[in-house]
């Protein structure tokens, strides 16, 4: 009998250990232009809530409805939708292993679930014993970054989660084996995730702010140049620029009129100057000679 009872006790704490509420919500919303188009960019966020604790993540699938006269009708198909997670970034599915640089996350695939709705999905690769700690908890976490092709820049770039129904409950804790070692590829067969049956979505944040201090114009001269660009702008922003790899090289602020950057250290060769101001975001190619 004590025996009994002792299994139920472990079996009632081991459930409730992996009884963990998530909530899904959206951060970061702006609008960008690469130069050519206009772009609608959030980051995806995912915590646990009510208290209930921290898990290792395993595989999910959430679905996406959009404003089709902002952005037209099958995204995916039309090649108007991309989901990037840079590990460089802290991005959960950008996540790697304890041992090497090999993703813990993959098979992606991103559909076209309605004329209006997308669906991402993942899976994971290797298994829970090849990451040492819980990836989520309480704090919001990035998930992954959503970019979406405007069609009609003026129109109201609606994005938000679709929930309810059959788009509930689609994620999981982590499948082993665990323990097991550094590089074991995922069992999910015969050592399962647990699924995570108590999800909230959040779109509030998906809405882009209305901002005097936006940038409205911007001019980058010469172009190219040797040894120093000039950036004509009209709201202080921050700046970045990268190199052709995607490497920051140098950053800063810069104010209403015109700046100066020094870029006589670099060698020739294409950069790209990131300007951010409130939730405006812009991006210029930079070519040194």
């Amino acid at each position: 009998m004590k025996k009994t009872l002792l299994s139920t006790a472990i079996l009632l704490s081991v459930f409730v250990l992996q009884a963990q509420d998530i909530q899904f919500s959206f951060n970061n919303p702006m609008t960008t232009n690469d130069g050519v188009s206009d772009f609608y960019e959030v980051d995806v966020m995912i915590q646990t809530i009510n208290a209930s604790g921290s898990f290792k993540l395993g595989s999910g699938q959430l679905y996406f409805n959009y404003n089709t006269d902002a952005f037209g009708e099958d995204v995916v198909q039309n090649n108007k939708i991309e989901v990037t997670f840079p590990n460089a970034e802290g991005y959960v599915c950008g996540q790697q292993i304890d041992a090497a640089p090999a993703n813990i996350y993959s098979w992606f695939t991103l559909n076209d679930n309605t004329a209006s709705r997308v669906s991402w999905a993942f899976s994971q690769a290797f298994s829970s014993s090849t990451f040492a700690s819980d990836n989520i908890d309480a704090t919001p976490k990035m998930l992954c970054h959503i970019k979406i092709e405007f069609a009609v820049v003026s129109e109201d770039p609606m994005f938000m989660f679709e929930d309810g129904a059959s788009f509930d409950d689609q994620f999981f804790t982590a499948c082993g084996p665990d323990p097991g070692g550094l590089f074991d590829s995922a069992d999910c067969a015969n050592f399962a995730g647990t699924q995570l049956l108590n999800d909230t979505f959040d779109s509030s944040m998906a809405v882009l702010s209305v901002d005097a201090n936006a940038i409205t114009d911007v001019s980058v001269y010469p172009n190219p140049i040797k040894n120093e660009v000039n950036v004509n702008i009209d709201a202080n922003c921050t700046y970045t620029i990268f190199d052709i790899n995607g490497k920051q090289i140098r950053s800063g602020d810069l104010t209403i009129g015109t700046n100066t950057i020094d870029m006589a250290f670099a060698q020739n060769g294409v950069y790209f100057l990131k300007l951010i101001a409130s939730n405006k975001t812009l991006i210029e190619k930079i070519v040194k000679i």
